[in-house]
């Protein structure tokens, strides 16, 4: 089965930077690319299905639904309504910011029924900040990407794909990711820590998506993503559609089943390196590297960069030369 993991952007310009798409096949990251827009990027998943007989997982980083409330107030009886009206209403939504939307100037945040979907409350229980998808517009947005989302999910569904939790199980499956349960508390906006999160890995990722992966956030959103899904294929092959009326209509967010810190190189103690600690990311093993293999990985280190560094640059020149 192979595995896509997207990072979604609901930017109304250059969303085509900002959206990356990771292909993993076989354990290998096979693709890391951006410079698609939401519509190509639809367009690549329904190839892909016909190209993968075998199956096809494909994660997408934005919220599936509404809380339910929300759902009823607008006459919603099925998620596949929500989509619908999304996709009459979405666009005047995002520009006129209506009730219960927020975020814009002069829009604070209301008092409501609920912000979350329940799936997003129990995130939120376990040290995970989501944020609501009634939000469209500051810090931490994902209102606007959500609501640009939801009606591609039509398109998906309607050549072949089942989506998760709504529809029965189905070899070519679309759900919903948080990245951050796939990565871990790393601080994802910071190039070093993004590089040391993936130098710990147990992942060989060529150099060419190395440079990506560490050069952007949201390359390594969508690359840590795929990576992680596919260590979980088992899991994911054993989702089924949900039986609870909440969630058919509100959804659900993919969880792997164990969420691992990544791996702190420099507040490491010998101690804690010694196996008394967390496993590893990916690792399935619950021990922790070996002190004698993190100072090996630490020799390697200058190495890494200077390549990554060079990638990098690469890419940067690269983007310059598209005018992006």
């Amino acid at each position: 089965m192979d595995v896509v993991a997207v990072d979604w952007s609901g930017a109304a310009k250059n969303a085509s930077v900002r959206i990356w798409l990771a292909h993993v096949v076989d354990g290998e990251l096979v693709a890391l690319r951006n410079g698609r827009t939401r519509h190509e990027v639809i367009d690549d998943l329904v190839a892909l299905r016909s190209q993968t007989p075998q199956g096809l997982v494909a994660g997408l980083d934005f919220s599936f639904s509404f809380p339910s409330w929300f759902m009823r107030e607008q006459s919603c009886a099925t998620v596949a309504d929500m989509w619908r009206l999304a996709s009459r209403e979405g666009e005047s939504w995002l520009s006129d910011c209506p009730l219960p939307f927020w975020g814009r100037p002069g829009r604070p945040r209301p008092a409501l029924p609920a912000h979350l979907r329940l799936a997003e409350a129990s995130l939120s229980q376990r040290g995970v900040s989501p944020k609501s998808v009634f939000q469209i517009g500051g810090a931490g947005t994902v209102g606007t990407g959500s609501v640009r989302g939801m009606p591609h999910l039509r398109r998906l569904r309607a050549s072949g794909f089942s989506i998760w939790p709504f529809d029965p199980a189905s070899p070519w499956t679309v759900l919903e990711i948080y990245p951050r349960l796939c990565t871990g508390p790393v601080n994802k906006s910071n190039l070093e820590q993004r590089a040391r999160h993936l130098e710990a890995s147990p992942w060989e990722v060529p150099d060419r998506f190395a440079a990506s992966i560490v050069g952007s956030e949201d390359a390594f959103d969508a690359a840590i993503s795929a990576l992680v899904m596919h260590d979980h294929l088992a899991h994911l092959a054993a989702l089924r559609q949900t039986t609870d009326p909440v969630t058919l209509l509100e959804g659900d967010v993919w969880r792997p089943p164990k969420i691992t810190p990544m791996s702190q190189h420099e507040d490491e103690s010998p101690a804690a390196s010694s196996g008394s600690g967390a496993p590893s990311p990916g690792d399935g093993s619950g021990v922790r590297p070996t002190l004698t293999a993190q100072v090996r990985r630490r020799r390697t280190d200058q190495q890494f960069f200077l390549r990554l560094r060079d990638a990098i640059q690469q890419n940067h020149r690269a983007l310059e030369r598209l005018g992006t």
